[in-house]
């Protein structure tokens, strides 16, 4: 798996997402390592609690950093995690007050959001490692820089060899990081290890393992933009009967992953509910439901990326409704199928596809899409059973779903482009 997202202005990063499989030594080192990391971020965020409390002063990751070899000395467990973990650690609590001053000066501008300070973790709620540093620079020369590689990825000619062409077959290599020593991973896809930047390692809920290697791709992997005579522009209506219906007469089913799995979550949540608390039976089945969950997300990702991939290779400018998703989800009768849907990660999928080829994702205005007729421009109120719009002005017959692509494909001119999300 793996999204394109565009860090800084000129550079453009890739995410591959490869299953690893650790020993049982390591997989109890990288457990140890998160419960440590947990709380470390309590501990620094309390920190800075107290300090603005007391003082009206704001500790920063700067301060917070440099007192780490203080703190290893005084408490031995966090010798065991590598330095740049526990920096990242840092930096997560750094980028969590940063946005909560973004969001306090959006508040204070007008905008109806949640502020959200940042929240102590309970225990099991911090899942990743991130090791932001794989080559280490040797010579002081920027004219003749050489490299060490702090993170190694380990594949033999051959296996290279099969992770080329069209249809590339996985591979099982090693990579090789600080404290942990070789981890087995498989690999999907081959990519130039020389241009990786970082490394996370994250534990899904199910007990698997993963590592996301974010690295920069070459100047050859990157696509010119489409020139403004040869755009091709489509609008895209996201629903729940049909997922995506698009202006030029595509539809795309909503498989429903959730409702086809629900009587078997429930009855494994309904087991899961009359194990004892703390029991290695009660452990057991929690697994039990979270690979269900799991399952879930698995399929609809899976899908979603599917889709994402077919709208940026067919079309150059791609519009969407500026849907308020979470203000949608506040109806009861509708929540659990609009989640289920997966719109805004639709959205985030084609934004960051679309960066590599420089293609454009719009949002537009989402009022009356589905009411105003996309021929004449009449106004045509339907219930939410209509599922059929018809003019009595100019006579148009139409899905109403793909009568509001249409509207949202004419809308482009006064909407807004989507950035890509990280």
């Amino acid at each position: 798996m793996n999204d394109s997202q565009r860090l800084s202005e000129g550079d453009l990063y890739e995410v591959l997402r490869c299953r690893i499989y650790p020993t049982s030594e390591q997989s109890n080192s990288m457990e140890e390592w998160l419960e440590t990391l947990r709380w470390l971020f309590n501990r620094s965020l309390a920190e800075r609690k107290d300090a603005y409390k007391t003082d009206k002063q704001n500790i920063t990751y700067r301060q917070q950093r440099d007192a780490l070899p203080a703190l290893k000395k005084k408490y031995p467990q966090l010798r065991n995690v590598p330095s740049q973990v526990t920096q990242d650690c840092l930096q997560r609590l750094q980028e969590a007050f940063k946005h909560f001053f973004r969001r306090v000066k959006e508040k204070k501008a007008g905008a109806h959001i949640k502020v959200g300070y940042p929240k102590f973790k309970k225990y099991g709620r911090y899942h990743s490692l991130t090791f932001t540093q794989v080559w280490l620079r040797q010579t002081k020369d920027p004219n003749k820089p050489e490299f060490r590689d702090v993170i190694r990825l380990e594949l033999d000619e051959k296996k290279r060899a099969s992770l080329q062409g069209e249809n590339p077959r996985t591979v099982t290599g090693a990579l090789h990081l600080p404290k942990l020593g070789a981890l087995k991973i498989r690999v999907h896809r081959n990519f130039n290890w020389r241009r990786a930047k970082r490394v996370t390692l994250k534990k899904e809920a199910d007990g698997h393992w993963y590592a996301c290697i974010c690295f920069q791709l070459e100047a050859s992997e990157k696509k010119g933009a489409v020139t403004s005579s040869g755009v091709k522009k489509v609008g895209v209506d996201l629903g729940l009967k049909y997922l995506a219906v698009s202006s030029d007469g595509y539809y795309h089913e909503h498989p429903k992953w959730l409702e086809k799995s629900e009587q078997k979550l429930k009855k494994e949540q309904r087991k899961l509910s009359k194990k004892k608390q703390g029991s290695k039976n009660r452990e057991r089945q929690r697994k039990k439901v979270a690979k269900i969950h799991q399952k879930i997300a698995n399929q609809r990702k899976d899908f979603l990326h599917k889709l994402s991939h077919w709208l940026v290779s067919n079309y150059d400018e791609i519009i969407f409704e500026d849907l308020n998703i979470p203000a949608m989800v506040q109806d009861k009768r509708f929540a659990k199928s609009i989640l289920d849907a997966g719109w805004g990660s639709l959205i985030k999928f084609v934004s960051n596809k679309s960066v590599k080829l420089d293609h454009r994702v719009v949002k537009v205005d989402a009022r009356y899409t589905s009411q105003d007729c996309s021929s004449c421009g009449k106004r045509v109120p339907k219930t939410l059973r209509e599922r059929i719009h018809r003019c009595s002005r100019c006579g148009l017959v139409m899905c109403r779903d793909q009568n509001a692509a249409v509207n949202i494909k004419n809308r482009a001119g006064v909407g807004h482009s989507e950035p890509s999300v990280e």
